[in-house]
Parts: structure tokens; sequence; C-alpha cells
């Protein structure tokens, strides 16, 4: 059951992407156009192009984009003791 549910969810991401994807390329009204042109809603098609942008921004991070590290989860020397000082 489980591969079956796996399976279905990845069947019905894959044709939301394709879907948001050819909204996207038609550009204004692209929206619109899919949704009466396939029977998948707007909000679903707005929801695959908010999925792509996102993807986008991943694998492009803007040109003023810097990285920060975030904050320690532990303080410096938390955590389990390395085997040699425990031994000596």
């Amino acid at each position: 059951l489980l591969d079956q549910i796996t399976r279905k969810f990845h069947h019905e991401w894959w044709i939301c992407s394709l879907v948001a994807a050819e909204a996207k390329v038609l550009g204004r009204g692209g929206v619109s156009a899919v949704s009466l042109a396939t029977g998948v809603s707007r909000s679903t098609i707005k929801a695959g192009l908010d999925e792509l942008a996102l993807i986008d921004e991943q694998l492009n991070p803007p040109a003023n984009y810097t990285f920060t590290p975030t904050p320690r989860t532990r303080r410096v020397g938390g955590g389990r003791k390395k085997l040699v000082a425990a031994d000596g």
C-alpha cells in the first residue's frame, strides 16, 4: 500500500510540475489557459509555480546572496568526549 501511495504522490507531483511549467511558458493568462485545457485547478497550478520558483531559487541563488551560518545548536565543548580523552 505504501508503495502505491508513494507512486500516486509522485505521479501527481510530476503532472502538477508539468502543468505549472506549461503555464509558466505561456506567460500572462497561462494559468487560466492550462486550467481550462487540462481540468487542473488554478490553485494547484499556482502551487506548482511556487514550487518551481523555489527550486529555481535553490539552484540559481541571486548574485548578492551571501551564506550565513546558522547558530550552533550545542555549546562549544558540548557532546560526547573523544574516546582518547576518556581513556587518558
